[in-house]
Parts: C-alpha cells; structure tokens; sequence
C-alpha cells in the first residue's frame, strides 16, 4: 500500500519484463474498448430489443464467472504469462467469427451470442493470472506504483479505442470494430511471448479440488477480503447492468446515438486516467476505508442516466455532458479504490495463492452481474428507464454503506502484516 515509495519509479520502466507486459494488455485493452461499443449497437440494430442486448451481455458475464475458478486453478499451477496468451489467441478467434459474421452481412443473434460467451470464458483466465504475474515482474515495493501505472495505460488505451470505436461503429460499421478488436488480442499474445524468465508452477500440484479448498481458505480466512468481494457483488451487479444496457438505450434514445455514447464513456475513460495520477502517489493507512467513500462517486453518473431519461426538456447534447462530467468525476474514485485494493490483495495473500484468491474474488465479485444485465431489459419493460437507472443507484450507495458498517474494512490498515488470515475462519472454511 501506499508508502514513500509511492510515485512510480525510474527502475519500474527499465524492467523489460515489465514493459512488454505493460504493451501487450495496454494493447488488448485498447481492442477490447471498441467491443462493448460495437456489440451494443450491432446487437440494437439487429434486433432492436433492449432484453436481447442484456442477454448477450449477460450470456459473456456468465461464462467468465463460471470459469473463474478453474481460471485461478490454472493460473496457480502453470506459467501464467502462458496462460495470458491462450486466453488471448481464443479471444481472438472468437471476435474474428463475430466480426466477419457482421461484415459478411451473414451475422445472426446466435452467431453474436455464441462468440460473447466463448470470449467470456477466455477472459476468466486473464485476471487471476495478471494478479500473479504482476508480483513475479516487479518488486514488492514497486507494487503499487507499478498497478497504477498498468491501470493508467489501460485507461488511455481504452479511452483511444472507445472514441475510435464510436466513429467506426456510426461511418463503417460495428463488424469492423470487432475485426480490429481481433487483431490488438494477437498482438498481444506476441507481446507476452517476449517477457521471459518467469517461473511456471508455484508449488506441487495437489487435486483440482484440494487446490480450490486450500485458495478458499485463503480467501475465507480474511474478513475484510470477503465482506469487500461482497460488497462489490451487490455494487456491480447494480452498476454494470445500468452501464451496459441502460447507457446505450438512454444514448440511442436521448442523447443522439453511438456517438454520444462514446464520449460519455471517453469521459468516463478520462476519469480513470487522473484516479490513476493520483493513485500513484496517494498515501493512506486506511486504504479500503478510502476507496470505498470514493466509490459514491459513480453513484452520481448512473442517477444522471435515469435524470436524461426523464425528460427534463435539455437538449440531448446539454445532457450529454451533464452525464459525461459525473462519468469522469465517478471514475477517479473507482479508479483510486481499484489501485488500492489491487495493491493490498497482492501484498496480504501469499503469491502460491494469489491467483486463486483472485478467481474467488472475481467469482463473487462479478456473479450478478448477469443477472444484473439480463434484468435491466424486462425493469425498462416494467418500468421506466429512469426509475431503473435510479435504483441501481441506490442498490450500489447501499452496498457501500453495508460494507463500511464492518470494523475489519474501516480499520484494514496498509502493508504486507495489515491483517493475519482469520484463524477462526481458516478452521470453518476447512471444516
């Protein structure tokens, strides 16, 4: 966590390892920013259907859930910079299918279905082994500098393929998008190849289901790790659904369309480059009771999609930048809490589990965030839209407030001995 050390130093970019890594995700991530857009519009112009666009959405997030933990088990077991390049050539593949479908004019809504959940799965693997390797590529006290900087150049990445994303969805179209998309996920595979040096397995393979009790126990053994994963549970099952079928409805129906929609996420991409500046150098002993007060900023930029739905007689350009500027406000605070929570899971679990404890994480972090997105299309069909986009606003203010209500997460203070895995805990989780 945050220490004298806290600015990103020289050294951290003369570790070579750490710059191929550094290009090969900034690289994916500036692909993958044009799917959402492009998969969103693609899927509305085919179909129309609010729920058909939730489904589809929903259908990618099941499948990364559900192989999370065979993803963390992977990680744990083999070189992880390895498993990064197979989720990224299956990737690949998978965008190639859907974007030649939609170029060919041959594209269905099962075409479209099948290829999101297949790149779902693939993307499972990504984050429990990104979680591990960080900590083999750099020292432990380059940990933070070196999370924020990879977050600051993902961000940038994002925000260039998000705004060349919404012009090449509305002049040449979404199949397009997903095709260049493909290609960013192969180069990034090539990129990974480069780094070397990086040990494979961390520790004897016992059974599959002996290394998911041993992560578990990990995982279980720390209060404030699994009331934080359950916070977030509530709090991105409410605010993915609001963002990935909500923003683009209000956008197309308000705002002016896919073009709009990519600036508000530009804006929202903005915000996560300066939460990233300021991360970098932020000192705090009270990390997760820091981030989590930060994280009410996005409260804010999900209510005003339900304001510009509402019919306030602005201008739909007017409350475009209304909402672009609670996007960038909300994402520096999610920003600088995604540093520090990066930061302090890395330095309290051991490095043979990180990955595992990561997949448990990601599990619950990310479970609902289906049914989150498949329910925001029947809530619009039931309700307004501004009525949905207000309650996943309070769904996720509340979720903090529960969270925060908790000593252990208030009082998780910085540092690799901040707190010891739950005795009491490890005894029932092995139970």
């Amino acid at each position: 966590m945050p220490g004298p050390d806290a600015a990103a130093p020289p050294g951290l970019f003369r570790t070579a390892n750490f710059r191929w890594l550094l290009g090969a995700r900034a690289m994916a991530v500036a692909g993958n920013a044009l799917s959402p857009v492009a998969t969103a519009f693609a899927v509305l112009e085919l179909t129309g259907s609010a729920t058909q666009l939730g489904l589809l959405l929903a259908a990618r997030q099941l499948t990364q859930v559900l192989m999370s933990l065979v993803a963390g088990v992977v990680a744990d077991r083999l070189e992880r910079r390895r498993v990064i390049i197979g989720a990224d050539l299956v990737a690949f593949a998978s965008l190639a299918v859907a974007a030649t479908s939609l170029i060919a004019g041959q594209a269905t809504f099962g075409v479209l279905l099948a290829t999101a959940a297949v790149n779902g799965a693939a993307a499972a693997f990504v984050l429990p082994a990104m979680y591990g390797l960080i900590p083999q590529v750099v020292p432990a006290e380059q940990l933070q500098p070196a999370n924020a900087v990879l977050r600051m150049s993902y961000n940038v990445s994002s925000l260039t393929g998000i705004m060349v994303g919404g012009v090449v969805v509305a002049t040449i179209g979404a199949g397009w998008a997903l095709a260049a998309n493909a290609a960013t996920f192969l180069l990034s595979a090539l990129l990974m190849s480069r780094i070397r040096g990086i040990s494979g397995r961390l520790r004897g393979a016992a059974s599959f289901l002996g290394e998911l009790r041993a992560g578990w126990r990990e995982f279980a053994g720390r209060r404030w790790l699994w009331v934080a994963v359950t916070q977030a549970c509530c709090y991105n099952a409410a605010y993915m659904g609001a963002l990935a079928v909500l923003g683009p409805l209000v956008a197309q129906d308000h705002l002016g369309g896919a073009l709009s929609w990519s600036i508000i996420i530009g804006g929202h991409n903005v915000g996560y480059l300066v939460g990233g500046l300021v991360s970098a150098r932020l000192r705090t002993d009270r990390p997760l009771l820091v981030g989590m007060l930060l994280m009410l900023a996005e409260v804010p930029f999900i209510a005003g999609l339900g304001f510009a739905a509402s019919g306030s007689g602005l201008s739909g350009w007017l409350l475009c930048g209304i909402v672009t500027v609670a996007a960038f406000v909300g994402a520096i605070g999610v920003e600088v809490f995604g540093v520090l929570w990066d930061s302090t899971v890395q330095r309290n679990v051991p490095e043979h589990a990180l990955s595992r404890v990561t997949s448990y994480d990601q599990l619950a972090s990310f479970v609902f965030v289906p049914l989150g997105m498949a329910a925001m299309g029947p809530a619009v069909a039931v309700a307004d839209v501004d009525a949905a986009a207000y309650a996943a606003a309070a769904v996720m203010a509340l979720s903090v407030g529960c969270a925060l209500s908790v000593p252990a997460v208030r009082r998780m203070r910085s540092g690799p001995t901040a707190e010891p895995a739950d005795s009491a805990a490890l005894v029932r989780a092995s139970a």
